[in-house]
């Protein structure tokens, strides 16, 4: 069997990326592939804590089939942190948002969701259509806007936290298919 192909990806948070998402490189607003490449990773930039704790701010993402493969469908999405461990003292939390609209420049902050930091038991993330399902490579077939964020307060040491290779701060997605 065939397993269906995923692109996740970046785009900027100004550019209304709706009815053109199929395209993929080619839509409105796009910035990047997110993967394991060295260059697909979704990066923070660099944070000054020195005077106070700050958000890093915020990214948005989606993901959406490119082949079914021999599935009808994909669902179930669990969107959660497999691994936090690059992080250790201080205070930091990972914060997301998803919709079915797109909002310009949104800013997440205290009151956003956590990002779960294990395997969800129940699916967290939905189609753009509110279904638990995907079942086509158009426009229809994405998911709802993901928007993530990164808060530090000045009690976390200076340092790299993930990045390129290292397993020690990942976003996962995983799905299941029939």
């Amino acid at each position: 069997m065939a397993n269906p192909q995923i692109d996740f990806i970046q785009l900027d948070s100004v550019s209304d990326p709706s009815g053109t998402r199929e395209l993929g490189a080619g839509m409105t607003g796009f910035t990047k592939f997110l993967d394991t490449s060295t260059s697909g990773h979704l990066d923070f930039g660099t944070l000054n804590i020195t005077t106070s704790g700050v958000y890093a701010g915020t990214k948005l993402c989606f993901f959406r089939p490119t082949s079914l493969g021999d599935a009808s469908q994909i669902f179930n999405f669990r969107f959660y942190l497999s691994s936090v461990s690059a992080w250790g003292t201080g205070d930091y939390n990972f914060k997301y948002n998803a919709q079915v609209g797109f909002e310009a420049g949104q800013a997440l902050g205290d009151a956003s969701s956590g990002v779960p930091v294990s395997l969800p038991t129940t699916q967290n993330i939905f189609s753009t259509q509110q279904d638990t399902f995907i079942q086509a490579i158009a426009e229809s077939g994405c998911s709802q806007y993901l928007y993530v964020d990164l808060f530090t307060n000045t009690d976390v040491p200076v340092g790299t936290y993930g990045g390129p290779g290292n397993g020690g701060f990942r976003y996962r997605m995983t799905y299941d298919f029939s």
